[in-house]
């Protein structure tokens, strides 16, 4: 071990009181235990840096080499050293972080740089084997986002950007700050761009065009008819390929800021899309509602509806509602029939069926038994084909 002068002798430019500063650190081991081969290398890379630094144009301004550094200058040293290694912290008191040009980084557990958001990793170890795993990062070195602008202002740009946030399912306009591409602030501007806004909006929501139209109340069944329709001939396709889904959301998003603007924008644009041509076939294979006998236009749900399986779409409807029709109602010009579901006077349904004759004949007489003591208001006719539909239950 060596006192305060022979340390002093090993630093030759003499700076005697960063020596002081340094045999002062408080040690866990004490300052005896200091290793005078990590201090004289503290010491020569400070030199480096001072040197390096001595380059830059906004150190020159005469400053002599030897000219003693704060704790402020001495921390932007390694920013000049190592331009291209700042770092981002990726959330608050992660140990990961982006750096420039895209990399990842990790600090290892005995990096001191714990808070800082921004720093210089000064020894970024990569996974020969593995070019894809982040650098690990065992000395670090803390740095502000001001230094960025001052020191570098040729790196620094500025970029006006709308992006679609799926928190608030709304556009937002944002003013970033980056620095060789890495991202330093960004701040919300409250601007709005109506063409950026739209561009935004079709980027984010397009590749899901298909989900947000079948999810909308009004245009989800339409969708589904034109889908239906479309699939039940090559003829058929040809006339509804202007009902393509990716076309009819970029029209919703023109002028829209929001999904709920967009949404409100749906049924207006399918609308101007729907010729008379189409609208005739949409009502002869594919109708938005069946008139049940009591005259009542009940509207089919096409959720489950397949061309492949020969599956209609459900007609739910109460069962007096179809008293004297003998038939199964059908689709696709007669090719497919509609799945009925039979609701009893509690709306819940009683039979599902395809084959309203074979029901009206096999399974009517035990439904007529177990419903008639339970709901006596309601007409349960020996023979429903020939008795009156009703829409409503008896009065009391």
């Amino acid at each position: 071990r060596r006192d305060r002068n022979a340390l002093a002798a090993d630093n030759r430019r003499g700076d005697s009181d960063l020596i002081d500063r340094m045999i002062a650190l408080e040690h866990p081991f004490g300052r005896d235990d200091l290793d005078p081969a990590a201090v004289r290398q503290v010491f020569r890379i400070r030199d480096e840096l001072i040197r390096i630094a001595g380059r830059h144009p906004q150190h020159r301004q005469n400053r002599p080499v030897t000219e003693s550094y704060n704790d402020e200058q001495l921390l932007r040293l390694p920013l000049l050293a190592y331009p291209d290694r700042v770092c981002k912290r990726r959330t608050p008191n992660a140990d990961t972080a982006a750096m420039v040009g895209g990399g990842g980084i990790k600090l290892a557990a005995e990096s001191v740089v714990r808070d800082a958001e921004f720093f210089i990793a000064l020894d970024p170890r990569h996974n020969p084997h593995d070019d894809r795993s982040q650098a690990l990062v065992k000395i670090a070195s803390r740095i502000e986002a001001d230094w960025l602008e001052e020191l570098f202002p040729q790196s620094i740009e500025r970029r006006r950007e709308t992006r679609y946030d799926e928190k608030t399912e709304r556009t937002q306009t944002t003013l970033r700050l980056l620095y060789r591409g890495l991202t330093i602030r960004e701040n919300l501007t409250g601007e709005y761009d109506p063409t950026a806004a739209s561009l935004a909006l079709m980027e984010a929501l397009g590749p899901r065009a298909d989900l947000i139209l079948a999810d909308d109340p009004q245009v989800g069944d339409l969708m589904r008819r034109i889908a239906f329709v479309r699939d039940l001939s090559s003829r058929n396709a040809d006339t509804l390929d202007q009902l393509d889904a990716s076309e009819i959301l970029t029209d919703a998003c023109d002028g829209a800021a929001s999904l709920a603007e967009v949404r409100r924008n749906l049924r207006k644009v399918v609308d101007a899309r729907l010729t008379y041509d189409i609208r005739r076939q949409l009502d002869e294979l594919a109708p938005e509602k069946i008139v049940v006998p009591t005259g009542n236009a009940i509207a089919l749900d096409w959720k489950n509806a397949s061309t492949n399986q020969q599956r209609g779409p459900v007609l739910a409807v109460r069962l007096q509602e179809l008293f004297g029709m003998a038939d199964t109602p059908r689709v696709a010009g007669g090719a497919i029939p509609v799945t009925l579901h039979l609701l009893g006077p509690n709306y819940r349904p009683v039979q599902v069926t395809s084959d309203l004759a074979s029901f009206w004949k096999n399974t009517y007489p035990q439904v007529r038994k177990d419903l008639r003591a339970r709901y006596p208001k309601h007409a349960w006719p020996d023979d429903p084909l020939t008795a009156p539909p009703q829409a409503k239950g008896r009065r009391r």
